[in-house]
């Protein structure tokens, strides 16, 4: 379990690039290539994504989950696709870190930020 101490004015931005990070690392686990994250529209980066059977789920609170697809082989080719993402096909998860407020020596003012993430790698 990762804590973070910052300043309570910095507690967003800092939760933001720790989710950034983590998701890049998850990725990177996953053997996604560079070209993916290189892609010239959030449309592009899904469709590359979908083409390797990776799923990311970005909630509007800021929680993620990843899901490495299955592929169904039909009798033919229109038959043939990934499966929908299920429970049994999340490979990582990011959920809303904790904050704790705390204060040093000096009476200062800090969050001990609690990351909330696993992932099957890692």
């Amino acid at each position: 379990m990762t804590k973070i101490l910052c300043n309570l004015s910095d507690a967003n931005d800092i939760i933001n690039e720790e989710r950034e990070f983590w998701i890049t690392d998850v990725l990177d686990a996953l053997k996604i290539p560079d070209e993916v994250f290189e892609a010239s529209s959030i449309d592009d980066f899904r469709f590359l994504m979908e083409e390797r059977g990776i799923e990311v789920q970005l909630s509007t609170t800021g929680e993620v989950n990843v899901y490495r697809k299955e592929w169904y082989d039909g009798t033919s080719e229109e038959n043939s696709g990934w499966l929908p993402s299920t429970d049994e096909h999340l490979v990582a998860q990011w959920k809303t870190p904790t904050r704790t407020k705390k204060l040093d020596e000096n009476k200062e003012v800090y969050y001990e930020i609690t990351l909330n993430e696993w992932s099957i790698g890692g």
